[in-house]
């Protein structure tokens, strides 16, 4: 027996430092040397070298692991050229063609590479050009591209990019490759979309304006857009991008084959390796951790080894891909839109783990900080799971080396199920088949109400979206036979009430929006019973398609699912299925058209004057001459009398006129950013009326500038092989384009004789300036909208701009910060603030930085003669 200073003197330590040299991240090890002669090593990633396990601990399969040496370790195969080129023969064909074998592309071993690797190696191994992937991930390799991230608050993996594409240029690659991958394979035929993420498709984008590889560095950066889930422009648009660099036709053609079989068979691969390690876990009945992630999660440094903790308890660890290829029908248990391909896996593999018969099998999921369809996804899958009676353990992740506090996490979870002593079910198949254990049985899915054609007097409840916009809607709806009301605009009370029902992490407008909507429904103002929510819903890769799901959610967890939820649906593969809600398109079409046109005209009207009034003239006044003209638009909206309408806005334009002092000159701030956050005067913190305040003319963004990108978008999806689109489709696109072009330039008359007019523009126009700065395949939030408006401005002379953004924005990481030193390589003159908002933003902040802005403006136009 133990005396006391037997056990005190056990406890008697010393200690040392070592470097592990077991992998690339060196942690710095401390070893604990106790007096019984015990060690205990701290600071260790993993347990690979310095272990404090038993001897008789049985490693678990870490499937992470095998994906990551299955998808990179790969040989520069031979080519099967053949010999051929294109250009000509003789000494050229064989120049070419030495050329070809000695072509170096390099790939960045970050972001989507992780997903089609194996693609991209094969394509360009059978065409003879030397693959050179980019080391693997360290915290040096990290902290080399640190300093060219140009949004703090953009998730890791994205940051992590940076250092891989210096460490290509360093090892002397001729070309970087990372394509625009807009969409991958659609892996279910039950989901609405394979998107990818917006960063993911986009970086290379921030990559160009960020690092410029190939003006600082010699080296060109190709980003040919790219989607996975059309065989045919596939094939197309690689060969389209093969035969730039010379390789001909055929051969271009037969290595697309080759590299489809290739990323085939790595995925039927990793799914039957999944499959087997699962079945062979049930059968020794031990432990499973299905730990979900995205793609570029299966990097070592970005996960932290988290895998590999996990195996080192002697747990297996499996991945999504175990559930990739059953067809399940775990769509029709979601809110959630299911639009992008990687969160689709997950809630995939979500369904299948809340099914599967094997009690021991749990679901972890990796999410990294920033990630914003995350925000939505985690509660879903968090809601489907606990219907399987079944927990979500969630870890999040960033840069910072948390290993410690996330085993814990993960030992929490061991700890909380080791009670439990599951039965060893041989012969259970991997797929489970929907099979339940007899533990549990299932909560029925619930939802919302659907609209049927007996709601169609229900009043229609509709979250205030914008100043002299919205006042409109209930006019529009009137003529399509419902009753729609504007909820008043937001306040500190729905920001609020939003937080308690959507994840933190969700946009600011989504907060406003939810919050607003419970406010109005918990008031006792309206009869439920006879009330109906309605939102916006595009059907792009923005999140924002998602606030009906957020919606959704809200009213069914507070009770009020008998409340109908529905959308103006404006885009393909939505879900929305609501038979009494209808828009009579056609009937609708030209007075909405003219309803927008009249509203962005007295908009401009309206900012040019305020800041230019006559003596006897005041603020207020011209506030409430615009209030007045928007108010008596109705009845002619309401009739469909677009004659009327115009000669409304002539009117309007004398009364303006009349009260504009001509000869004031004024500082002028243009405005773009992320829609409902520059509309809303709540959600930016009333920028624009402190901004008319202080005499600074605000140049508007226009609404119909927004909706018209969908133009554009038909030639850019034609163009770069996004989507098929066929002639006659095109063709109507452009009779309508020529037809909206031609109501602007009516509008542009009536309002010509304004001294300060701003004419629309056409959004061609914006497109081809946009083109200098982004890709046009930008199609998520305002897309390549909001640099051609930010170009437009500042060739028109406006060279101070804000640009308004909810924070954490996934687009604006891309199509606004992600490529300012870009647009001031073209516009040098430009002086650009990007301002974030969410419930917790600071005001003294956002106007102090408005101050510096202001005071350049003011300075900029004493200068100008």
């Amino acid at each position: 027996m133990q005396t006391l200073n037997d056990i005190l003197n056990s406890n008697q330590y010393t200690s040392e430092y070592e470097t592990c040299k077991g992998c690339e991240n060196h942690c710095t090890v401390r070893l604990f040397h106790f007096a019984n002669g015990n060690t205990f090593y701290s600071g260790n990633n993993c347990e690979k070298i310095y272990s404090n396990r038993s001897e008789s601990t049985r490693q678990g399969i870490n499937m992470f692991a095998e994906k990551y040496k299955l998808l990179f370790h790969r040989e520069n195969c031979p080519p099967v050229l053949g010999g051929r080129a294109t250009g000509g023969g003789g000494n050229k064909l064989s120049t070419l063609i030495s050329q070809l074998s000695t072509l170096k592309i390099g790939l960045p071993r970050a972001l989507g590479i992780y997903e089609n690797y194996p693609f991209w190696h094969a394509l360009f191994s059978y065409c003879g050009i030397k693959v050179v992937l980019s080391q693997p991930s360290t915290n040096t390799l990290y902290q080399r591209g640190i300093h060219t991230v140009m949004a703090d608050n953009i998730c890791f993996p994205a940051k992590l990019m940076h250092g891989h594409i210096y460490n290509l240029i360093s090892r002397g690659v001729d070309r970087i490759f990372y394509p625009y991958v807009v969409y991958e394979q659609k892996e279910d035929s039950h989901s609405a979309n394979s998107f990818n993420c917006p960063v993911v498709s986009g970086y290379s984008d921030v990559i160009r304006s960020a690092i410029d590889p190939a003006d600082r560095h010699n080296i060109t950066l190709d980003s040919p857009t790219i989607s996975f889930n059309n065989t045919k422009l596939l094939e197309k648009a690689c060969c389209e991008y093969l035969t730039s660099l010379g390789i001909d036709k055929d051969t271009a053609i037969k290595a697309v084959n080759v590299a489809q079989q290739a990323q085939n068979e790595y995925k039927t691969t990793l799914i039957n390796r999944n499959k087997e390690v699962l079945q062979q876990a049930i059968d020794d009945g031990r432990m499973v951790i299905l730990l979900a992630g995205r793609p570029y999660h299966t990097d070592p440094l970005i996960e932290h080894k988290i895998s590999h903790a996990i195996a080192d308890m002697g747990i297996d660890v499996i991945t999504e891909h175990v559930a990739s290829d059953i067809d399940s029908n775990v769509y029709n248990e979601l809110n959630s839109l299911s639009q992008w391909a990687y969160p689709n896996r997950i809630f995939k593999a979500a369904h299948f783990v809340g099914n599967h018969q094997y009690n021991n099998l749990h679901f972890v999921e990796l999410t990294s900080f920033g990630c914003g369809p995350d925000a939505f996804i985690l509660d879903e899958i968090s809601s489907l799971l606990h219907r399987y009676n079944k927990n979500l353990t969630i870890l999040k992740i960033d840069d910072v080396n948390n290993i410690g506090s996330l085993r814990l996490r993960i030992r929490s979870l061991v700890e909380s199920v080791s009670s439990y002593s599951p039965p060893k079910l041989g012969g259970v198949p991997a797929g489970g088949g929907g099979i339940l254990n007899s533990q549990s049985s299932p909560v029925p899915f619930q939802t919302t109400k659907t609209f049927e054609t007996t709601d169609r007097q229900r009043t229609i409840l509709a979250p205030y979206f914008a100043e002299g916009y919205s006042e409109f809607l209930p006019s529009l709806m009137k003529l399509a036979g419902y009753q729609l009301v504007n909820l008043p605009i937001g306040s500190q009370s729905d920001a609020e009430m939003g937080l308690k029902y959507a994840n933190n992490d969700v946009c600011y407008p989504a907060t406003i929006v939810i919050g607003s909507i419970m406010n109005a429904l918990k008031s006792g103002k309206y009869d439920l019973n006879n009330t109906a929510v309605v939102t916006t819903q595009t059907g792009g890769q923005c999140r924002a398609s998602n606030y009906m799901a957020l919606i959704k959610n809200a009213l069914t967890a507070e009770g009020f699912s008998h409340v109908p939820v529905i959308s103006f649906a404006l885009g393909t593969g939505l879900k929305n299925t609501q038979p009494g809600f209808e828009l009579p398109v056609r009937r609708l079409a030209r007075i909405t058209l003219h309803t927008i046109l009249y509203a962005d005209s007295l908009a401009k009207l309206y900012h040019s004057t305020v800041v230019r009034t006559k003596p006897e003239t005041t603020q207020a006044d011209i506030k409430k001459l615009y209030d007045h003209y928007i108010t008596e638009s109705f009845p002619y909206i309401e009739r469909r009398d677009t004659n009327g309408l115009t000669n409304l806005l002539s009117r309007a334009v004398s009364d303006f006129t009349a009260h504009t002092d001509t000869s004031r000159r004024v500082p002028t701030i243009g405005l773009v950013g992320e829609i409902y956050v520059k509309y809303n005067k709540f959600s930016n913190k009333n920028v624009i009326p402190w901004l008319i305040q202080q005499g600074v003319e605000v140049v508007p963004p226009s609404l119909l500038g927004f909706f018209s990108t969908t133009f554009v978008n038909m030639h850019i999806n034609r163009k770069q092989n996004i989507k098929s689109v066929t002639t006659t489709s095109r063709l109507i696109s452009d009779a309508l384009h020529h037809y909206v072009l031609r109501t602007m330039r009516h509008y542009d008359k009536i309002c010509r004789p304004y001294p300060f007019y701003r004419p629309f523009t056409d959004i061609f126009d914006n497109a081809h300036l946009a083109s200098d700065i982004i890709n046009l395949a930008a199609d998520f939030g305002e897309g390549w909208f909001l640099p051609g408006e930010i170009c437009h401005l500042a060739q028109s002379g406006v060279n101070n701009v804000i640009s308004l953004q909810p924070f954490g924005c996934i687009a604006n990481h891309i199509i606004s910060k992600g490529i300012e030193k870009r647009i001031k390589r073209f516009y040098p003159n430009l002086n650009l603030l990007f301002l974030d908002f969410d419930s917790g933003t600071s005001e003294a902040n956002v106007f102090n930085r408005l101050h510096f802005m202001l005071r350049n403006t003011q300075n900029e136009l004493k200068n100008t003669p």
